[in-house]
């Protein structure tokens, strides 16, 4: 039995964090089992594929710290149920397509990191309804349009 298989057991589990690791492939789906996370952390590796949308089953969580990989793909729009969300840091990655409306779900947002990835299209409006996000970055994408005018 691998790492993976032995942590994806550990369904009390608080925080996860691999930072800074040289890790590669793929966020095994395994880690969607880890229900009791509130930090998920695997920053600044060597990380590719997709983000995994099953990390939505992790409804506990306050932190999603992606951010300094290569995952490409687009942010999957099931990561708005994570209600209790208040970090969501996906910088320097190679995400495309556009800025799920979604996320406006994420009332408790704090910050939303994005920027140094492949985005485009606007910036959804309804980002604007999240009253406790106070810093957004989106800096280095392809992003068009206007910003809304409550963000």
């Amino acid at each position: 039995m691998c790492i993976r298989d032995r942590l994806s057991d550990l369904t009390g589990l608080k925080s996860l964090a691999l930072d800074t690791n040289p890790l590669s492939g793929t966020i095994p789906p395994q880690f969607s089992n880890l229900v009791g996370l509130k930090l998920f952390s695997m920053y600044y590796s060597s990380l590719s594929g997709t983000i995994p949308s099953e990390l939505s089953n992790l409804t506990g969580l306050d932190s999603l710290w992606l951010f300094r990989n290569s995952f490409s793909g687009t942010i999957p729009p099931q990561l708005s149920s994570l209600m209790g969300l208040n970090d969501l840091w996906l910088f320097r990655n190679r995400l495309s397509g556009t800025i799920p409306s979604q996320l406006s779900d994420l009332t408790n947002l704090r910050s939303l990191f994005l920027s140094q990835n492949s985005l485009s299209g606007t910036v959804p409006s309804q980002l604007s309804t999240l009253a406790k996000l106070v810093s957004v970055l989106l800096s280095q994408n392809s992003l068009a349009g206007t910003i809304p005018s409550q963000l």
